[in-house]
């Protein structure tokens, strides 16, 4: 992903909330769900997209590694995704049923998507074990080359400082944590608890890695049975082992994984201090019930909730916030250059930024009982905040990272025990192991296979339609008002599926949602000449709605808009894709083909513009703030006009 629409990306995630897009296709509550048609675009979907709407919630399926993967999103975040940033018109056609089916429809999608989640959590397992035995092996093959022997990455464990701390230098946070357990769950629990995880890691040590059940899924909406994976089990007892050593040693934050910004912006004043103070005795008490939990990660949740409760006090006693860093360790980073391309881009991320940080800090401050989830948000929008202040103030780069950040800092744990899995044995296990892995992924793309024909985004759709009522064409009629297949029909077309959409089912209204472009468009050409809009805009070098991206190949001409000038227009972008491609053969061996894929991808999108035929309309990795609204326009007869 070009680093900076990922970097806008994660702005929409964060400023959409309280942008508050209107939601293109407001659904009659309780009667009705909306069939979205995407149209297509350079790079994923080129041949358009599908999607399903019910009320907040967006169903899609999605290609991945030639499996068709079920995504759940929220309305406002796929329109942002697709027609903004995407710059693709989405069609929307609302489908008129009773409430009894829409609860049928809803449950269905809802269990398919879960579903799969549970399938794909289990293939992940699989594969961690056998990574897990395959580090056995490669420690008995070349002892040397292993410098991590018995050693597990532990999420938490890196916020901490991990060398010997003096008495001076201890946690006095942790301190009293400790004796606040001591004093509630006895003087040897922590001593007791510390023996107990020993002694169940002595037993796991014995265990065949193998032998947990990973149950095989026979359907699409077959939901796993829990199972705790053989690795999963190792990290759990490690985190705990780890959190209680912790504890023991009081160990302080490590100075590199939270801020204490001396900016004035986060000088707290005494009401939020109170806060502040009432939220660390409430997390206190929190954390003395995790230390004697019996959920299986409660060690990782407890080094989160140890590391928070040291920020927290910290907090308190020097009258400042202080968080910790919950960016991802392999968060992307751009740089000045890349940025100031944008012109004063960082200024207005700065701004917004700035916002959400108030908006969620004067939240938490008014807050009469403070919780987990309105310090995680004060936690994440510090962060980003203080981030672009650090960028501003001469860092060489800004951290960027998409969706929620959460503190999953990790550090290697040296366990006290490992596998007691060697020679032949621990060879048999790989094996089954193995196996187990690659029967499971036979499983999964059988069930889940993408082909583009009979598996796509737009007939999986149309197949959990159908299965919610029992695969008949008379019940679907009753419900839907008709019938779409799955296989064996043009409707594997997104267009194509659109208008049997639109042709067979309950249809009570229809509604255009226009991408950035086309909306930006038409407000120019309200406000000034038409035709100096259409030359000024037919084009990339002169367009003032148009930022070219990395994620898009070089073009000259946009032929969205201009179906008789077309073929004239797509001549020259395919001139220029060709000229693309030739540069990227050149460069090849300094950009590992970069150029050269967009160059290919480009006279590909290019050759339809030919015979009049559309499929790029460029991409954006940045919408103003003022242009983030989406207005509907409703299609009714053949007329459109104003929703």
């Amino acid at each position: 992903m070009a680093p900076l629409r990922f970097f806008f990306g994660c702005l929409a995630a964060i400023t959409v909330v309280i942008t508050a897009i209107p939601t293109a296709a407001a659904i009659d509550e309780g009667t009705s769900f909306d069939y979205f048609y995407i149209e297509s675009n350079e790079g994923g979907s080129s041949g358009g997209h599908t999607a399903i709407r019910f009320d907040h919630d967006v169903y899609h399926f999605q290609n991945e590694a030639g499996l068709l993967v079920l995504r759940r999103e929220r309305a406002h975040d796929f329109l942002y995704t697709y027609a903004l940033l995407g710059n693709r018109t989405v069609h929307s056609t609302r489908i008129g049923v009773s409430e009894e089916s829409l609860s049928d429809l809803v449950a269905r999608f809802r269990a398919r998507h879960r579903a799969q989640e549970a399938q794909l959590r289990v293939e992940d397992a699989l594969a961690r074990d056998r990574r897990l035995l395959e580090s056995l092996q490669d420690r008995e093959e070349d002892p040397a080359s292993q410098p991590d022997e018995r050693r597990l990455a532990i999420p938490g464990l890196g916020y901490f400082d991990l060398l010997p701390s003096t008495a001076d230098g201890r946690s006095a946070s942790l301190l009293s944590l400790g004796r606040d357990i001591a004093r509630v769950q006895g003087p040897g629990f922590l001593a007791n608890r510390r023996l107990a995880l020993t002694a169940e890691m002595r037993d796991l040590a014995q265990q065949d890695p193998t032998s947990w059940a990973a149950e095989v899924p026979t359907s699409a909406y077959d939901h796993p049975a829990f199972a705790r994976a053989y690795s999963n089990r190792w990290v759990d007892l490690a985190s705990g082992l780890a959190a209680l050593e912790t504890l023991e040693e009081a160990r302080p934050l490590a100075a590199t994984t939270h801020h204490a910004p001396l900016h004035d912006a986060f000088v707290l004043d005494s009401q939020e201090i109170q806060v502040l103070a009432r939220y660390a005795e409430k997390l206190t008490g929190q954390l003395i019930e995790l230390a004697a939990s019996r959920r299986p990660d409660w060690g990782q949740t407890l080094l989160v909730g140890m590391a928070r409760l040291s920020a927290l006090k910290q907090s308190v006693a020097s009258g400042r916030l202080v968080f910790l860093d919950t960016f991802p360790e392999e968060s992307e980073a751009l740089g000045h250059v890349e940025i100031d391309q944008h012109g004063d881009v960082e200024l207005i991320m700065l701004s917004e930024n700035q916002k959400q940080f108030e908006s969620s800090r004067a939240f938490f401050r008014n807050t009469a009982s403070p919780d987990e989830l309105a310090w995680e948000r004060l936690e994440e929008r510090s962060n980003r905040y203080f981030e672009m202040l650090r960028g501003l103030g001469g860092a060489p780069s800004i951290r960027v990272a998409q969706g929620h950040l959460v503190p999953t800092r990790a550090a290697h744990y040296r366990v006290p025990i490992w596998p007691q899995r060697a020679g032949s044995q621990l060879s048999e296990d790989l094996k089954r192991a193995r196996e187990r892995e690659r029967s499971y992924a036979r499983t999964m793309r059988r069930l889940h296979r993408y082909d583009l024909f009979t598996q796509n985004c737009a007939t999986a759709i149309f197949e959990t339609l159908n299965d919610s009522f029992g695969n008949s064409v008379e019940i679907s009629e009753q419900r839907l008002g008709g019938y779409v297949g799955s296989r064996y029909s043009l409707a594997f077309i997104p267009f194509v599926s659109a208008r049997e959409v639109n042709g067979r089912y309950r249809v009570i209204q229809r509604e255009t949602i226009f991408s950035y472009r086309q909306l930006r468009l038409q407000a120019m050409k309200n406000q000034e000449s038409p035709i100096r809009v259409a030359l000024r805009e037919s084009n990339t070098f002169t367009s003032t709605t148009y930022h070219r991206n990395a994620n898009d190949s070089f073009f000259v001409f946009f032929t969205d808009d201009t179906p008789l000038l077309r073929p004239l227009f797509g001549a020259v972008n395919l001139v220029a894709a060709l000229g693309e491609s030739v540069l990227g053969v050149l460069a090849a061996p300094l950009d590992r083909g970069d150029i050269l894929v967009r160059g290919l991808r480009g006279t590909f999108v290019s050759l339809p513009e030919l015979v009049f035929a559309n499929i790029r309309k460029g991409s954006n990795d940045w919408i103003p703030k003022e242009h983030r609204s989406l207005d509907p326009v409703v299609v009714e007869d053949g007329q459109v006009g104003l929703h």
